[in-house]
C-alpha cells in the first residue's frame, strides 16, 4: 500500500514538472521588457583650476609652487620691503625683535639691507651691502623669504584663498587673498595668517599671529612681511 501511495505521488510531480517546463498549452507567453542601464555618477572631485601658481578659488593646493614663484618672479625684479617679527609676554613686555629693511636689485647683484636684532641694550644693528666690488654678503635672513613662506603656508591646518574685501587696505585689481588658520606642525594656538598675492605670484604681503608657551609664561608672536615696491627691467623677463 506504501509503495502504491509512493508510485502515485512521483507520477503528480512528474506531471507537475511537465507543465511547468512547457507552459502549458494555453499558458499566456510571458514577455520580457528591456531594462534601461542605470545611469553611472561620477564621484570624482572635479579639479579646480589654477588661478595663480599653488592656488585655487578656495584653497592652497601647493605651497611649494607658492613659494618658489614668489621668489623666482622677485629674482628678475628691484624691490623694496620691509619684515618684522617680535616676540611679545603676555604683560606686553617685548622679548625679541628681528628686523630687516631695504632694497634688493634684481638677481641680488646690488643691495642695501638693514638688520636689526635684539631688545633694548641688547639690540644689535648691522648693515649688509652689495654694489660693485664692496660685498658685505648677505644678512642671515633670506631677503626672498621663499623658505619662510613654504614653511608656513606648508604647517597651515586650513586655508581660504578668494578676492580681498572691497574695503581692504592692501590688494587691489587682480590680487588674491590667503587667510589661514591654525598649525600642524608646532603647538599654538589662535593661529591667523593672511597674505595678498598678485597673480605672478608675488606674496605682496603677509601678516602672521600666534600664541605660544615657554616655560609657563603665554607669549604672541607676530610676524609681517610687506612689499612697498616691486619694479621689473622688462615685462619679458618677468617669471
Amino acid at each position: 500500500m506504501r509503495e502504491g501511495w509512493r508510485v502515485g505521488l512521483i507520477a503528480v510531480l512528474l506531471v507537475l514538472a511537465g507543465c511547468g517546463a512547457d507552459g502549458g498549452a494555453g499558458a499566456p507567453a510571458t514577455t520580457l521588457s528591456p531594462v534601461e542601464p542605470a545611469e553611472v555618477t561620477d564621484t570624482t572631485t572635479p579639479q579646480r583650476s589654477t588661478i595663480s601658481p599653488g592656488l585655487t578659488w578656495g584653497a592652497v593646493v601647493d605651497p611649494s609652487a607658492v613659494a618658489a614663484a614668489h621668489e623666482r618672479t622677485l629674482r628678475n625684479a628691484s624691490f623694496w620691503f620691509t619684515y618684522n617679527r617680535t616676540v611679545v609676554a603676555e604683560n606686553g613686555t617685548l622679548l625679541d625683535r628681528e628686523a630687516l629693511t631695504g632694497n634688493v636689485d634684481p638677481r641680488a647683484e646690488t643691495y642695501d639691507l638693514t638688520l636689526v636684532r635684539g631688545t633694548g641694550p641688547a639690540t644689535n644693528r648691522t648693515v649688509y651691502l652689495a654694489e660693485g666690488n664692496e660685498s658685505t654678503g648677505l644678512p642671515p635672513i633670506d631677503p626672498y623669504f621663499g623658505d619662510r613662506l613654504l614653511r608656513h603656508l606648508s604647517a597651515l591646518e586650513t586655508t581660504d584663498v578668494g578676492r580681498p574685501p572691497p574695503n581692504a587696505t592692501e590688494g587691489i585689481g587682480t590680487t588674491y587673498q590667503i587667510r589661514g588658520s591654525g598649525f600642524t606642525d608646532r603647538p599654538a594656538e589662535n593661529v591667523r595668517f593672511r597674505a595678498i598675492v598678485e597673480p605672478g605670484g608675488i606674496v605682496m604681503s603677509y601678516r602672521l599671529s600666534y600664541d605660544i608657551v615657554r616655560n609657563g609664561t603665554r607669549l604672541t608672536v607676530r610676524e609681517r612681511l610687506t612689499h612697498q615696491t616691486v619694479l621689473f627691467e622688462s615685462f619679458t623677463e618677468r617669471g
